[in-house]
């Protein structure tokens, strides 16, 4: 939460810092021009680094945050499936052997799937 206050308060410390940059053209004593200059530069350097270590961790801390979130959601799908009621292999194989007949129809050359789609073409 304070990296996300912090990233989003890196713009407008940009623009005021900018601001005083630009006031600073203003000046008519070059020596304080170039003082006001180099605290602008400091200043823009610091904002850098604090943008820099504040989004670096931002990204950690969402990137680990999805990683537990995905964990959190596979294992429970993983749970819900075991949960689930599924037949006996012998049952599936009991209903594959009874099911054999029907299967046949289509080894037949007038039941075959394209003579049942296109009736009108002759294939072969």
């Amino acid at each position: 939460m304070l990296t996300s206050v912090v990233t989003g308060g890196v713009y407008p410390a940009f623009g005021l810092i900018f601001a005083k940059t630009i006031q600073m053209f203003s000046l008519t004593d070059p020596h304080e021009r170039r003082v006001q200059g180099d605290l602008n530069a400091l200043y823009f350097f610091i904002i850098a680094i604090g943008a820099t270590v504040t989004m670096g961790s931002q990204v950690y801390l969402f990137s680990g945050a999805a990683a537990r979130l995905t964990a959190k959601l596979r294992s429970l799908s993983f749970k819900a499936i075991l949960r689930q009621d599924s037949k006996p292999i012998l049952s599936l194989c009991k209903c594959s052997l009874t099911d054999a007949p029907s299967v046949e129809y289509f080894d037949r050359d007038e039941h075959s799937v394209s003579s049942l789609v296109l009736p009108d073409l002759e294939i072969g």
